[in-house]
């Protein structure tokens, strides 16, 4: 596909100096750390992630709605760094850059292919190589989602390229296959179909407009129609699952939170803040948070009409300057997912939703510069320019990654340029309270409290601050607090049960475990936690809770083996054994499980059944001493004296603190048994 450009040596050496360029721009960012905003979700935290590829992982990331987002192919790219790189951030970092590496070079053979311009491909690229809007992307692992899908997006494009020009289904195949790549990648190239009606005006003219044809033009148009139908309906799936994810996650805001009115006049202010932050980027924030009061309609108003002409000038010039209708409609168009008519989150706009979009606007400069110097002189100095701009921002994208490098740097440059971010405030709080920095943590959380006093997180950490200070009751205090905010909270209850049992106030403690399991009853550990609270004082309390547990979740290994433990406790012996058995054929290596079957058989004077499962749980548990004590206790009783010493000597070389087996060793070799 690429065999005929890769023999310039011009394009080779662009590629080259573009490579070079934006490893050089973003060389830094692989001594970074995981930032402490979704990160945690995607790989840090996540188990799923952190196991790597296998086939049962493959089959939950393309089935999941983890994280409320429908997005198979990445969580497969996480899966494949952490098989490869563990946890180990720069891994990450470096996958990172590699993708945006290869979206710039694509890019730039994309467009030279496409308009056989050379210097107006490079400089597009190299406004997306190093332009300082896109280092969210980069810099954000979080963000893999955009680098994948842009990719894709990008190959999509190609294909069907060559497939406008020589008419072969085996590409259109292709070229629809690379655009559901990139839609489970991210949505985010849902209007791609669209896009491709832009791309058949200009630069694949397959309906040249000829002045006082537009009938003819139209009726060209339609006929396009048809082909596109396929990638719309995939579009429209992925639009589906989008929303299923997204509306289950409870990321989308209601009308009633954020009226249509309010909605419009955000929509309207960010493309053109967008626009201002593409010439002139100012001081760029992870989180911008949105305002949920209207703007002055006086500026909605003047914003729109500035929006409008720019749109009708696009238009007018469409049959002189089809580029400039191509490039701003690009912009426009698949802005459209993320702008704000769905209102997803708490952000008013993010600079890394332009990470495709911008490209648009490029061309549309970029090829309008070139019209306008008409002379070899000026085109001269516009490139010059360009480059020059170019400089700058490189200047400032190293500044933002270096920024990027830690969450504490990150979040406290956004709080800086930011106001009212009680989001950031609380993350920062986390941050602060993870590093032992509790102080500042409080301080930070209270702030955050300030700001929105019904943002329920900052409560729940800034009790945790509390905790891990040892101010139980101010921790109480505040979760009581939350549990104003949202009763439902399944986290802070425990949070409240844990803060009441540390003041050994116990029966508050079971009583906000036992709300928690209102609010959760599938929680195993929440019920095992009771349990273990009531503890043998109160063992037919403890045995209903567990019961009614394993009512609801009847698979669980812990909840049987508990149960187990409370049945022999009460002396019902056979239930004990019962129950044991059931968690054992759930999961044959709990661990202590074989030991206490074997201590109940060695107590109902089952000593076949007792060696039987302490030689289990030596198979299970090799370093835990404990069973070879009493497997050698059971060949001793049966005066089998030499493989019950060779087990006690195997218990102290497991456990020397084991008393009881160094007792009984003395007592051999002091009767100087054979």
């Amino acid at each position: 596909m690429f065999q005929s450009i890769f023999r310039d040596k011009k394009g080779n050496l662009a590629l080259l100096a573009l490579t070079l360029i934006v490893a050089f721009t973003y060389w830094e960012l692989q001594y970074g750390e995981f930032i402490y905003l979704d990160t945690t979700q995607y790989v840090s935290l996540n188990m799923r992630v952190l196991s790597g590829l296998s086939w049962k992982n493959i089959v939950w990331g393309a089935t999941t709605f983890d994280v409320a987002n429908w997005h198979p192919l990445t969580w497969w790219s996480y899966m494949l760094d952490t098989t490869l790189f563990q946890a180990n951030p720069r891994g990450h970092f470096i996958h990172n850059i590699l993708l945006h590496i290869a979206n710039t070079l694509l890019l730039f053979l994309l467009l030279r292919r496409l308009t056989d311009r050379f210097w107006e491909s490079l400089l597009v690229a190299l406004l997306f190589a190093v332009h300082p809007l896109n280092v969210e992307n980069v810099a954000w692992i979080g963000q893999r989602k955009s680098l994948l899908a842009t990719f894709w997006g990008f190959m999509a494009i190609w294909t069907y390229a060559t497939y406008a020009a020589q008419r072969r289904w085996q590409t259109y195949l292709l070229s629809l296959f690379c655009f559901f790549l990139s839609l489970l990648a991210k949505p985010m190239l849902v209007t791609l179909p669209f896009l491709f009606f832009l791309l058949d005006l200009w630069p694949l003219n397959r309906f040249p407009l000829l002045l006082g044809q537009w009938r003819n033009f139209l009726r060209q148009g339609f006929r396009l129609v048809p082909e596109k139908i396929p990638f719309l309906t995939l579009a429209a799936f992925d639009s589906y699952m989008t929303v299923r994810a997204q509306g289950g996650g409870g990321a989308i805001l209601s009308t009633e939170r954020l009226s249509l009115f309010n909605r419009l006049g955000n929509v309207i202010f960010s493309y053109m803040r967008y626009l201002k932050d593409l010439f002139l980027p100012g001081e760029l924030a992870v989180y911008y948070p949105l305002n949920y009061t209207a703007h002055p309609w006086p500026q909605v108003i003047a914003l729109l009409i500035a929006l409008c002409a720019i749109s009708l000038v696009a238009v007018l010039l469409i049959k002189k300057k089809p580029f400039i209708f191509t490039g701003w409609f690009w912009y426009v168009g698949t802005m459209v997912p993320v702008i704000g008519l769905v209102q997803v989150g708490g952000m008013s706009h993010a600079d890394r939703y332009l990470y495709f979009p911008a490209i648009g606007f490029f061309i549309a400069v970029i090829w309008s510069c070139r019209e306008l110097m008409t002379r070899l002189v000026l085109r001269k100095v516009a490139v010059a320019l360009v480059l020059i701009l170019a400089g700058f921002f490189i200047f400032e994208t190293r500044a933002l990654v270096r920024i990027w490098e830690t969450s504490t740097t990150l979040f406290q440059h956004t709080l800086r340029i930011t106001k009212g971010n009680m989001i950031i405030m609380n993350n920062l709080g986390i941050v602060y309270l993870h590093q032992g920095q509790l102080d500042e943590a409080e301080q930070v959380l209270l702030n955050a409290i300030k700001a929105k006093d019904t943002y329920k997180m900052p409560f729940r950490n800034l009790a945790q601050v509390y905790t891990r200070k040892g101010e139980f009751d101010k921790a109480v205090f505040y979760l009581k607090e939350v549990l104003q905010i949202e009763p439902a909270f399944f986290g802070a209850q425990l949070d409240l049960a844990d803060n009441y049992a540390r003041m050994d106030r116990k029966e508050q403690a079971k009583d906000a475990l036992r709300r928690a399991i209102e609010i959760r009853p599938g929680s195993a550990s929440t019920h095992l936690w009771l349990s273990n609270l009531l503890g043998f004082e109160e063992t037919d309390k403890a045995i209903s809770v567990l019961e009614a547990a394993i009512e609801k979740i009847p698979d669980d290994a812990e909840l049987h083996r508990a149960l187990a433990i409370f049945l022999n406790e009460k002396g019902e012996r056979n239930k004990a054994v019962t129950s044991f058995r059931r968690s054992l054929a759930l999961n044959p290596t709990l661990p202590d499980t074989n030991y206490r079957l074997g201590r109940l058989f060695a107590d109902m004077n089952n000593i076949f059944g007792a060696r039987k499962s302490f030689e289990q749980e030596i198979k299970v548990n090799p370093d835990f001493g404990e069973p070879y004590h009493t497997l050698g206790m059971t060949y001793i009783i049966e005066g089998k004296y030499r493989e019950g010493i060779g087990y006690l000597i195997q218990a102290v070389e497991k456990d020397p603190h084991l008393v009881q087996s160094h007792l009984e060793l003395g007592r051999f070799f002091l009767s100087n048994r054979d």
